[in-house]
């Protein structure tokens, strides 16, 4: 079943998301720390049409951005911008954390906003697979359906890396479902 939001969910503009990125990514630049956007955003870049509700943003460590409003479960905080959008800088320390080491160091430079770094889709796909929530798995599969987006041997052996054998064997079926799901799709729009 598709993520579906709740009628309260209140969408920032693009504008604010903008405002909230280049925060912070002045705040980690002050302490020499480069966050690289992940979630929503990242999934924007990558062409899909799902809004998001803050910046989600992967560091090696902490960024100083005013008083947390809420630790994060996966390692990390909750702050908010000054326009009032939530950022969460996501510092993993569990283990995954060598996933995330890498796919910072992996990490593409945008042209717009400049200085703004964004997760290869492979290896947004292989935290998708562990984030578990159900717009994850609908971001899973826009990325693998997609064509073009995701280097699929590249991603496989992400996934194998950290995450495991078992592990492709799930990227495997995901990759089905996502491709039968789009063709269903397709033949649903030319009736």
């Amino acid at each position: 079943m598709p993520y579906v939001p709740n009628r309260k969910t209140r969408y920032p503009s693009v504008n604010e998301l903008e405002a909230a990125v280049a925060e912070v990514v002045t705040a980690g630049a002050a302490v020499g720390v480069s966050p690289v956007l992940v979630g929503g955003l990242a999934m924007q870049i990558y062409g899909s049409r799902r809004l998001t509700t803050d910046v989600d943003v992967a560091a090696l460590r902490g960024i100083p951005m005013g008083e947390p409003i809420k630790k994060l479960g996966i390692g990390g905080v909750r702050v908010l911008a000054s326009n009032g959008v939530p950022i969460d800088v996501i510092v993993r320390g569990d283990r995954f954390a060598p996933l995330f080491e890498e796919a910072i160091a992996h990490a593409v430079r945008l042209n717009d906003p400049p200085s703004t770094l964004v997760v290869l889709p492979e290896y947004l796909v292989a935290m998708k697979m562990i984030a578990l929530r159900s717009k994850d798995a609908d971001d899973l599969g826009y990325l693998l359906a997609a064509t073009g987006v995701v280097d699929l041997d590249a991603a496989r052996d992400i996934v194998l890396r950290h995450l495991g054998p078992y592990a492709v064997l799930k990227l495997d079926r995901a990759l089905r479902d996502a491709l039968l799901a789009a063709d269903a799709e397709r033949d649903d729009g030319e009736e």
